[in-house]
């Protein structure tokens, strides 16, 4: 099987701040040290990368391209992961859809699950995460392929359902000014046949601190447990 690459430069910016962790993104957008990432942060004393990949949201996906008028470069970054001690193991997949092209929106997460599924080729059948900012509301381009597809349900949903759902919080993106927000960022499990997670807990966190935003969107906690 391929093996993990070496420490991403990332890494060295986040390290001091995560001492247990570190990121499986070794690609930025660009193909380079410099652009947008979509890391996969990590415990070190609890999980072992076993295989990391970053593909572009294109028609081509090994080549560093703008895919289907997207106004950025996007990327998705698949890791396989083992719990250190057992032989328990998972694949992780982080994105960013495009938010300028509802067709890049679309075909990128046409290409996201192209990839989750070749790496379940190689490495599985194993239970699946995928998180990001799909840029798509429920119903919308990017979200409707991934419900579609039939292979992975919506963590919000699923907690929804059972009455996990903590706070009141709903819209994950709100600006820097609270108004005008919309839900776009989730956490999806598979494959949704297998049932390999049992949802615990969900949450879309605050993004004010002392009066102050500190990003533009909230982040979502989803604590899901490997069955």
């Amino acid at each position: 099987m391929p093996r993990p690459p070496a420490d991403p430069p990332l890494s060295a910016g986040w390290a001091p701040r995560l001492p247990r962790g570190r990121t499986s993104a070794w690609r930025a957008t660009t193909g380079a040290e410099k652009g947008e990432y979509c890391p996969i942060l990590y415990r070190t004393d609890v999980l072992r990368l076993l295989y990391t990949e970053t593909k572009w949201l294109s028609p081509t996906p090994d080549s560093v391209l703008f895919g289907w008028g997207a106004g950025s470069r996007r990327v998705v970054t698949i890791g396989v992961f083992e719990v250190t001690g057992s032989w328990e193991r998972f694949i992780h997949a982080n994105t960013h859809l495009d938010n300028a092209s509802a067709l890049a929106r679309t075909e990128g997460a046409k290409v996201v699950l192209e990839r989750i599924r070749a790496v379940q080729e190689m490495w599985g059948p194993l239970g699946m995460v995928l998180t990001g900012d799909f840029n798509s509301s429920p119903g919308q381009d990017g979200y409707k392929v991934l419900v579609d597809s039939g292979y992975m349900e919506e963590v919000f949903s699923v907690a929804d359902a059972e009455g996990k759902v903590v706070g009141t919080n709903r819209n994950t993106f709100t600006r820097f000014t609270g108004s005008g927000g919309s839900f776009i960022d989730f956490i999806w499990i598979g494959p949704k046949a297998e049932k390999p997670f049992a949802v615990q807990r969900y949450e879309i966190l605050t993004n004010v601190v002392s009066g102050m935003y500190i990003s533009d969107h909230r982040a979502v906690i989803g604590d899901v447990l490997l069955a």
